[in-house]
């Protein structure tokens, strides 16, 4: 089967909006598709609407409302909406490029699927359409050409969209927006009243298809097809009876007759974590995968940004201002910027009580800091969850980044500015975080952000805080929606290794030292794509046979069959076991092991470093290890002079998960903050360049961020550790994941 990107047309243009078109993937009703590369060299598929949707009167809000919402899909089997706009009058939109067959590619040539595939077909779509719902959309366009297949599942792609063009007078005069065959029959008739159901009947059209190699309403022309939509039964001829029941029933003439995607995925459930797909449908995928690999390099054409007077730096290209290539995982640093944030700022012992003693501290209303001076005023602000689910990490942070300020201001001389730390509690709570965002933003103090807490939260004020051009430091938040990506937000800087390096570490340690032999794998849905992540990185980077048997198991999503799955890992004969959710439901499963009477190794990632695990599963928990990406105090010399002065600061207590990095992420801005005063006015833009380019030895790890905002240290930034005696011990750095 040939490669499905074609070759661009005389009239195509050479670009579009900065990515360079590398050819055609497709042309639709609605539009062209290319296949295309954004200036940081990320492949992309872009497609371009028609100029007769276009130019309708309407058009365009409603296309901007679509794509906006289709922005929020946050899903593992959902391909986001991440980038959007219009080029010479022409409205489009631009996906992540998945090198996959389509299943309508693979149904034409290879004929049906195994009944397994089908169920796991069912199950991982059905939880692309509930992240689709979630955020306010309906497909509309559920068909085999716009289900993507790769190795560790499918990828729904063209959500939403279709909706813009449905009040259009193209529709109006006849033409159908959608596939025949595909459609739901209130989709068919032209009803008013399209909403989740249809995409349940569509998926339905699509599961038949692949279960019986045919679609459930034949082919011919499309007044026939849609005619039998409406008014005749399915023909499910050929589809296997165990599959027959579920998809007549998601056929249903009648929309509140179908089942909703929890049921569907529910009936459909299947434990897939390889070999879902025949062996010449995985060989085709590992094909076009090989062929993505083969893409023309692209030169980024917009380099990091930078002060407009800033030299070179030592380990850039002079050119370009891009990190140069220094080995993998590492970057060389610079030996200006380290001078200009204090390389060794905190020494063991008396230095640093000294200077915190003679410093300012916070006012107890949310703020502290200031030289007293007469200069301009600067802040820093601190966006945190302080009395909701994570308050405990969220005033980790908060003292964390009260000390690094005071420390800063002890060791400053001769500032030419105030600066304060203004900190806001969101209580964990979306719309409540939306408003910290606003109120932040609007003050034209604030240059920075350190926040939020948690994952939820920042999905929802990431896109004010980018529309702010505010820099916004994560320190605790790894796993973000596919739709959070640089090409969406350019101001966003993760202070701390992405998730799924803590899954990698995992396998690495469990192929080393460990003595692992079969492992069992525990994906908790519930989890989403955090646990997609810690447990899929066992999976899909591995190079050559792994060094253990994988026993999987996939939890859907609300469901807690924990003593079930005990039972299996002890009878399987499990010598290990890897969790991917949360504190909450690995309490569950730590007591339901401890019942079982499983006395191996058990392994889970940072969300369930929580006081409350230990707590809530009592001895049940003695002995888990965990991969984190927050270092312990009193670990090292530079962690245990810390220690000391947190406790003196603090009233005794001991410094928390979260303090040391909130500390040292505060160091960094602030002394990126310094250097760009010292070249002029502050501002938001010009401390983002400067904080794009740091690299700082911090009191846990060293700090600082590749081209696109990720923490780019491979061989940094990982910590073990174990619940010994009903608390967590620190064990020391995790395996890493690049040479020293």
């Amino acid at each position: 089967m040939t490669s499905p990107v074609g070759a661009l047309t005389p009239q195509d243009p050479e670009q579009i909006a900065g990515h360079r078109l590398l050819g055609r993937l497709g042309e639709g009703g609605m539009g062209v598709v290319y296949l295309a590369m954004t200036d940081g060299g990320s492949p992309v598929a872009l497609k371009v609407i028609r100029d007769e949707y276009a130019q309708e009167p309407g058009f365009r809000s409603r296309f901007a409302r679509e794509v906006a919402a289709a922005r929020r899909v946050a899903g593992r089997f959902a391909v986001p909406v991440v980038a959007d706009g219009e080029e010479a009058g022409a409205p489009w939109f631009a996906s992540p490029y998945v090198p996959g067959p389509s299943l309508a590619e693979v149904l034409s040539a290879h004929g049906p699927l195994p009944v397994r595939g089908v169920r796991a077909l069912g199950g991982m779509l059905a939880e692309a359409l509930a992240a689709v719902h979630e955020a306010g959309l309906v497909h509309r366009d559920v068909k085999p050409g716009n289900v993507l297949l790769a190795l560790d599942g499918p990828r729904l792609i063209d959500f939403g969209i279709a909706r813009a063009a449905e009040d259009t007078a193209i529709t109006r005069t006849g033409t159908v927006v959608g596939s025949p065959g595909y459609l739901s029959p209130e989709q068919a008739a032209a009803s008013r009243d399209i909403g989740p159901p249809s995409d349940l009947f569509s998926l339905g059209c699509v599961l038949a298809h692949a279960a019986s190699g045919r679609p459930p309403f034949g082919e011919g022309s499309a007044e026939a097809v849609l005619y039998r939509t409406v008014h005749e039964p399915p023909d499910l001829d050929g589809v296997p009876g165990e599959l027959a029941g579920i998809l007549a029933r998601c056929l249903d003439k009648d929309p509140e007759a179908r089942p909703d995607v929890a049921e569907l995925r529910a009936e459909l459930a299947e434990d897939v974590v390889e070999g879902w797909l025949p062996e010449p449908v995985t060989r085709l995928i590992g094909e076009r995968t090989a062929a993505r690999a083969e893409l023309p390099a692209q030169v980024p054409t917009r380099a990091a940004p930078t002060a407009a007077d800033a030299p070179a730096e030592e380990g850039t290209h002079a050119d370009t201002g891009a990190p140069a290539d220094t080995g993998a995982g590492r970057r060389r640093p610079s030996r200006r910027l380290l001078l200009a944030a204090g390389v060794g700022v905190l020494a063991a012992g008396g230095g640093l009580a000294a200077a915190l003693r003679g410093s300012g501290s916070s006012d107890g209303n949310g703020s502290g800091g200031g030289t007293g001076g007469s200069g301009p005023r600067y802040v820093i602000g601190l966006h945190a969850d302080l009395s909701g689910g994570h308050a405990a990490r969220g005033l980790a942070q908060e003292r964390g980044a009260t000390l690094g300020l005071e420390h800063f201001l002890a060791e400053a001389d001769g500032l030419p500015f105030d600066i304060e730390l203004r900190t806001i509690d969101d209580g964990g709570v979306p719309e409540r975080a939306a408003e910290v965002a606003e109120e932040l933003t609007a003050d034209s103090s604030v240059l920075a952000v350190i926040g939020p807490t948690d994952v939820s939260v920042t999905t929802a004020t990431a896109e004010i805080y980018e529309s702010a051009g505010m820099p916004l430091l994560s320190v605790s938040v790894g796993s973000f929606p596919l739709t959070l990506t640089v090409v969406e937000y350019t101001t966003l800087l993760h202070a701390r290794p992405a998730t799924m390096w803590q899954g990698l570490s995992l396998k690495t340690l469990l192929e080393g030292e460990s003595g692992a032999r079969r492992v069992g794998l525990v994906d908790d849905r519930t989890a989403g794509m955090h646990s997609w992540e810690v447990t899929r990185a066992l999976v899909n980077f591995q190079q050559g046979p792994p060094g253990f048997e994988l026993v999987p198991h996939v939890v859907p999503k609300l469901t807690a069959p924990f003593d079930r799955i005990a039972a299996d890992l002890v009878a399987r004969d499990v010598d290990t076991v890897v969790f991917g959710g949360h504190h909450e439901r690995a309490t569950e499963l730590a007591t339901a092991l401890h019942a079982a009477g499983y006395a191996g190794a058990r392994y889970a990632s940072e969300s369930v470093l929580r006081p409350e695990f230990p707590e809530l599963a009592g001895e049940a928990a003695e002995g888990w290890q965990l991969i984190a990406t927050c270092i312990g105090p009193d670990t090292d010399e530079k962690t245990a002079g810390f220690g000391e002065q947190y406790r003196e600061r603090f009233d005794g207590e001991e410094p928390t998960p979260f303090t040391i990095e909130a500390y040292d992420a505060t160091r960094m801005l602030t002394a990126a903050l310094r250097d760009v005063a010292a070249d002029g006015t502050p501002d938001r833009a010009a401390l983002l360049a400067r904080a794009r380019q740091a690299d700082h030895q911090g009191v846990g790890k060293r700090l600082g961020f590749d081209e696109e905002g990720l923490y780019p240290y491979a061989n940094d930034g990982l910590y073990l550790y174990e619940v010994q005696d009903g608390g967590f011990r620190f064990q020391g750095r995790a395996p890493s994941l690049g040479a020293e």
